[in-house]
């Protein structure tokens, strides 16, 4: 992706991604933790996640641009972890 995660990492596609959403960020105080997996859909790379029966795709320039991936933290591959995504569909 040419892009790096929160620990200067770089995320490449096929990458599991931990993200940390977050409600007061100078303060890191986080709301929710949601893994998924780096995938290319649609032109772009992006952070993929089955949530029930609704897929959620974030682009990854988009979460740059708004200073994002410093909530991005590379914890696997779908090749060496599967088991990471917790039966989620790829």
């Amino acid at each position: 992706t040419g892009l790096k995660d929160k620990n200067g990492k770089e995320i490449y596609e096929g990458d599991i991604v931990k993200r940390n959403e977050h409600s007061i960020p100078e303060e890191q105080v986080y709301v929710n933790t949601e893994i998924g997996q780096i995938k290319y859909l649609d032109g772009s790379f992006g952070f993929y996640k089955n949530k029930g029966n609704i897929y959620l795709f974030n682009p990854l320039h988009d979460e740059l641009a708004f200073d994002e991936l410093k909530y991005y933290e590379v914890i696997g591959n779908i090749y060496d972890n599967p088991e990471l995504l917790k039966g989620e569909q790829s």
